[in-house]
């Protein structure tokens, strides 16, 4: 039986065809108002908003055996603005996975991946380093995971991340990052629910290489060359609670970020807890998210005559639901926004400012 299973294991396709329309508020995340040559611009000429179509077909092969797994994703997607062309955005992943027990309660598992996206703009909400939201990346992460048996696991995962924003030709920004993770996760079995609890931890390295041109004579262009070492840290605890008959999920979670700026004043420390939920009766599925977020720099003023240390309020909140009109056909309507406050008084700036962003969309998704 095991010689045939072996023999005979065959690859099983799963995809995923998704189309939908909706509105997005505040694109490229520009504050509520600006002064420039003592001139304050309001929302309308600076929040820049429109519709969209998006499109988007996710296509995974796995060929699962006694003795290994092996997983081939590949994803693509668009989403073209009506109002807003250069806010076009363009995605494509690919990656595979290899899984393999590789002794008892043992298993090593690599899993390298692409992403590529593509939209115009720049991302200045923080104005230290002005990355574009076009971007080229691989990851390689390495797991090792252990079974300690009565339901619990540790998880641990090394690897390498190599981040390319896009630029101007001659210039150049990206950033090289190896990193490392590890988990602990235990689950109780009862009569009417699941419970789970995970610790996690995780290290990464940023190395940020940022090459900017200083002149615009393009046949004497300079460059200036500036590096940054930013190294993270998360610190994460989550609690789940699943029901027998899979009717809801609730999760909750503690959430700690810190960033420790090696050569300069840009460390800050986050935390966020946070709450998902969701439902399912009959042909409807509901699904609500919140997470409330501190950030507080532990160096940087919001103002070269300020001696309060720059501060986030974040509020991320979403909210969607499902129904299945047959079998593997679904249509969705969700939305989402992230308002962020901030205590900078610098009404010249873009970065380090107040922002709301938010979007709604209606669409369908088809499983084949």
């Amino acid at each position: 039986m095991v010689i045939a299973h072996l023999t005979y294991a065959q690859w099983e396709r799963k995809s995923k065809l998704g189309f939908s329309g909706g509105y997005e508020s505040n694109v490229f995340l520009n504050p509520p108002s600006l002064v420039v040559d003592g001139v304050t611009m309001g929302r309308d000429q600076l929040l820049e908003s429109g519709t969209f179509q998006r499109v988007y077909l996710n296509n995974t092969f796995v060929l699962d055996t006694l003795s290994y797994r092996l997983k081939i994703k590949a994803n693509l997607g668009a989403s073209i603005y009506q109002t807003e062309i250069e806010a076009n955005r363009h995605t494509y992943d690919v990656g595979v996975s290899y899984r393999k027990k590789i002794g008892r309660k043992k298993y090593f598992e690599i899993a390298p991946e692409y992403n590529r996206r593509q939209r115009d703009g720049v991302n200045e909400t923080d104005a230290v380093i002005r990355t574009p939201f076009s971007f080229r990346q691989v990851i390689i992460p390495l797991h090792f995971d252990y079974y300690l048996g009565r339901r619990a696991w540790v998880k641990t995962q090394v690897g390498y991340l190599f981040k390319d924003y896009d630029r101007i030709e001659g210039e150049e920004l990206y950033y090289k990052s190896p990193f490392v993770t590890a988990a602990i996760s235990k689950k109780w079995l009862g009569s009417k629910t699941t419970k789970k609890l995970t610790a996690m931890a995780n290290s990464q390295w940023r190395k940020y290489t940022d090459i900017e041109a200083t002149t615009s004579d393009a046949e004497d262009r300079e460059f200036e060359l500036e590096e940054r070492s930013w190294n993270y840290i998360r610190l994460n605890v989550e609690f789940e609670v699943i029901d027998s008959e899979n009717k809801y999920r609730a999760l909750f979670g503690l959430y700690h970020l810190r960033r420790v700026d090696v050569d300069g004043p840009n460390g800050y420390s986050q935390f966020s807890p946070g709450i998902q939920f969701k439902y399912e009766l009959k042909k409807l599925t509901l699904e609500s998210e919140f997470r409330y977020s501190l950030r507080n720099y532990l160096e940087l003023s919001p103002g070269a005559e300020n001696d309060t240390l720059l501060k986030y309020n974040y509020i991320r909140a979403g909210l969607g639901s499902s129904y299945e009109l047959k079998r593997n056909m679904h249509v969705f309507l969700k939305g989402r926004i992230v308002n962020r406050e901030s205590n900078s008084p610098n009404l010249s700036a873009i970065g380090f400012r107040d922002y709301f962003t938010g979007f709604a969309e209606i669409g369908m998704t088809i499983k084949f």
